[in-house]
């Protein structure tokens, strides 16, 4: 049950500059049943601007954008608090398919969500990533979470118009928030990377997807869980 976007939420990756490379590495390691992909995003990209007579706009130069390494640093430092306050820490969903080096292998921070905000029992992640992208996919109570993120770069629209309706369209806390059939997307960037996160319900009248409060609260509540520098 895959939502379209539009080209609102499609170009959010592309308002921060970032997409699928043409020919990306090799897999680090096994792929997830996730569904979303990088060519998805950019084939997506490509026919929406066909569709609006705006694809002379898009200048599509695939190439790995630098993060901010000491923003996602400093996030983590408080992510994992004061160890001399005894508190309850936000957790990430555990990814069961990758190692510790495998997951630092990718080269942006890896987002996944705190499984308080997830909110259903025995939550783990599935997770596929190659050098510059990486997706999870977090399955249970009928609903499936997708979290995509990628630094790979295309070239700014060369039309203002297009950077001034997706400025419009982000909200006071910097997302594009699109309804599907039965699932809400929400793309935002962070760290210099771009990122989005998908929640679809199998019934499409479900508590979780009746309005974008869920997918708004599992956005809010990503944390680090992974990811090194390399390639910057």
């Amino acid at each position: 049950m895959r939502s379209i976007m539009t080209i609102g939420a499609v170009l959010a990756c592309a308002c921060s500059a970032l997409a699928h490379a043409t020919t990306p590495p090799a897999p680090l390691f096994s792929p997830s049943t996730t569904a979303i992909d990088p060519g998805f995003r950019s084939t997506l990209l490509s026919e929406a601007a066909m569709r609006t007579g705006e694809s002379d706009m898009l200048e599509v130069s695939p190439q790995q954008m630098p993060i901010d390494w000491d923003a996602a640093r400093a996030d983590l430092a408080a992510q994992a608090g004061d160890p001399m306050e005894p508190v309850a820490r936000p957790v990430p969903v555990r990814p069961v398919n990758a190692t510790r080096e495998q997951l630092d292998a990718v080269s942006l921070p890896i987002l996944l969500p705190d499984r308080d905000a997830v909110d259903f029992d025995g939550a783990t992640a599935r997770l596929f990533g190659r050098q510059g992208f990486y997706t999870a996919s977090i399955e249970g109570d009928d609903v499936v979470i997708e979290v995509f993120g990628t630094r790979q770069r295309v070239s700014a629209p060369s039309d203002p118009r297009i950077a001034d309706q997706l400025a419009d369209a982000r909200d006071g806390e910097g997302f594009i928030i699109t309804p599907g059939e039965g699932s809400w997307d929400v793309a935002f960037n962070r760290y210099g990377a771009a990122y989005s996160v998908t929640v679809e319900c199998g019934d499409p009248g479900a508590a979780r997807c009746a309005n974008a409060d869920y997918a708004r609260e599992v956005a809010r509540g990503l944390l680090i869980a992974g990811g090194q520098p390399g390639g910057n």
